[in-house]
C-alpha cells in the first residue's frame, strides 16, 4: 500500500513539473503549469523562486516542435516602498524583449476601472532615476504608424462628461492638467523647456499645415470670460486670447494707462477770444487767460480729440479727466460744469451733440489759491469712440470778479485703447 501511495505521488510530481511530449501538444491553446521548467520544456505559466522577490511568468513558451519563442510577460514583486513591475519578457534566455505592452485591435487599458464612490488618482510615470544626478526615463504616448500614404494615428486625451449628463453643476476645474516643477541653485543658467513641441514640415504643393489648432464648439455660453487662450504669471494674466479672437497682453489689447495733456492754448476756445486769450506766463508756461475788468463770463469749450474705430468695442474710450486752472487776486463768482459730449460731424447733416460717459462727477473751485489747481473729472460709463467724424468736448463756464485773475492751462486726460 504504502509503495503504491508513493508510486502516485512520484507520477503526480513528474506531471506537474514535466512538460507533455510533442504527441500531448497536439492540441494548441492547453497550456500546462510548470515551475521553473527547463528551457527545453513549453512554459506557459511559472513562478521563478531563483529570485528575490520571486518572479511570475506569463504566456513565455518554448515550442518543442520547432523550436519557436512566443515572448510574454513577467510580473516582479518589490519591497513595501517600491512598485511591482510588469515587463515583456523573451524566452527562452529570460532576456527582456522589447519595453512594450500590445494591445489587442480596440483594446482600452483601464486603470482601477470599477466604478466607486470615492474614484482613485491614476497615474502613468516614467522610470524614476537612481543614484546621484540622474534623470528620470521619459514617458512617450504615441499613436501608431501609418504605411504608404496612410497618415499615423493621433494622440486623444478624451476627458469624461462632468457630472453626468444633465446635471446641475457640470463643471470641471481643467480637463487637462500639466504640472512641472523647477528647482534649480541661484545664479544658474535656465534653460528647462516645460512644455515643447516641435515639428518637421517638409511639403510641396498646395499642402499645408496647422500646427497647434483647436476647435471650440459654443452650443450655450455663461456671461463669464470665455479665453480660448490664458497665459499667468503667478495669478495675473500675461496673454489672453477671448473667443472673438481678441487678444490681451502687456503690449496688446486693453491699456488702461494713456495720459495725455491737451494744452488750452491749442485745444481750448471761449466765446471771448479777445479777453480769455492766449499769453505767455513765464518761459515755457503758456495759458488761456485774463485779468478782468469787472464782471465777465466765458463759456470755454475743450477738444478731446484721440483716434477711433468704427468696430465695436475697440478703439478709444475716455475714462477720466482733470481741468487745469488757476484762481487768484478774487473769487469766481461761479465756475459751472455744464457737459461732456461727443459731437459728430457728417456732410449736409446737422452736427449731433450728445452727452457722454453717463454721469459725471466733478467739484470745480471758485476760490483763490496761490497755485493752479487740478480739479479730477469722474465719468460714469465710458464708451469707446466707434462713431468717425467725432470728438469729445468738455464744456464750462466761468464767471469772473472784477480784478479777478483766471487761467486755464489744459485738461489731462486718461484713456484705455482696445486694439
Amino acid at each position: 500500500m504504502r509503495t503504491r501511495l508513493l508510486g502516485a505521488l512520484g507520477a503526480l510530481v513528474l506531471l506537474l513539473t514535466c512538460a507533455p511530449d510533442a504527441s500531448a501538444q497536439g492540441v494548441k491553446g492547453k497550456f500546462p503549469l510548470s515551475v521553473r521548467g527547463g528551457p527545453s520544456q513549453q512554459n506557459t505559466a511559472r513562478v521563478d523562486t531563483s529570485t528575490t522577490p520571486q518572479r511570475f511568468e506569463l504566456g513565455c513558451e518554448v515550442d518543442q516542435e520547432g523550436g519557436t519563442t512566443v515572448n510574454g510577460l513577467r510580473f516582479t514583486g518589490n519591497t513595501a516602498t517600491n512598485n511591482p513591475t510588469i515587463a515583456t519578457f523573451g524566452c527562452p534566455n529570460g532576456g527582456d524583449a522589447s519595453p512594450s505592452l500590445t494591445l489587442a485591435p480596440a483594446g482600452a487599458l483601464t486603470l482601477l476601472g470599477n466604478p466607486s464612490a470615492t474614484p482613485a488618482t491614476e497615474t502613468l510615470s516614467g522610470q524614476p532615476g537612481t543614484g546621484t544626478n540622474i534623470a528620470g526615463g521619459k514617458l512617450t504616448l504615441r499613436g501608431g504608424n501609418g504605411t504608404g500614404t496612410g497618415g499615423s494615428g493621433g494622440f486623444e486625451i478624451d476627458v469624461a462628461y462632468p457630472g453626468g449628463s444633465g446635471a446641475a453643476a457640470d463643471t470641471f476645474s481643467a480637463a487637462f492638467n500639466a504640472f512641472a516643477t523647477n528647482n534649480q541653485a541661484a545664479g544658474a543658467a535656465f534653460a528647462n523647456q516645460f512644455f515643447l513641441l516641435t515639428a518637421t514640415v517638409n511639403q510641396s504643393g498646395t499642402a499645408g499645415y496647422c500646427f497647434l489648432c483647436g476647435s471650440v464648439t459654443e452650443t450655450a455660453t455663461g456671461s463669464g470670460a470665455k479665453n480660448l487662450i490664458e497665459l499667468q504669471v503667478g495669478g495675473s494674466d500675461k496673454f489672453v486670447v477671448d473667443d472673438t479672437g481678441q487678444i490681451t497682453t502687456g503690449f496688446l489689447g486693453a491699456r488702461t494707462d494713456i495720459v495725455q495733456f491737451y494744452m488750452a492754448v491749442t485745444e481750448c476756445t471761449n466765446d471771448t477770444l479777445a479777453n480769455l486769450k492766449p499769453t505767455r506766463v513765464a518761459p515755457n508756461d503758456w495759458a488761456l487767460a485774463r485779468t478782468a475788468a469787472g464782471a465777465e463770463t466765458y463759456q470755454i469749450a475743450c477738444h478731446l480729440n484721440a483716434p477711433t474705430r468704427t468696430t465695436a468695442g475697440k478703439g478709444w474710450k475716455l475714462t477720466a479727466f482733470s481741468i487745469s486752472q488757476f484762481i487768484g487776486t478774487a473769487a469766481l463768482t461761479s465756475n459751472t460744469f455744464n457737459a461732456l459730449s461727443t459731437v459728430a460731424y457728417a456732410n449736409n447733416v446737422a452736427n449731433a451733440v450728445a452727452a457722454y460717459g453717463g454721469s459725471i462727477t466733478i467739484t470745480m473751485p471758485t476760490a483763490t489759491q496761490a497755485n493752479p489747481y487740478l480739479t479730477a473729472g469722474t465719468v460714469g460709463t465710458p464708451a469707446f469712440m466707434n462713431t468717425t467724424s467725432a470728438a469729445i468736448d468738455v464744456d464750462f463756464t466761468v464767471v469772473m470778479q472784477n480784478t479777478g485773475v483766471y487761467r486755464l492751462y489744459g485738461i489731462s486726460a486718461t484713456w484705455t485703447q482696445q486694439d
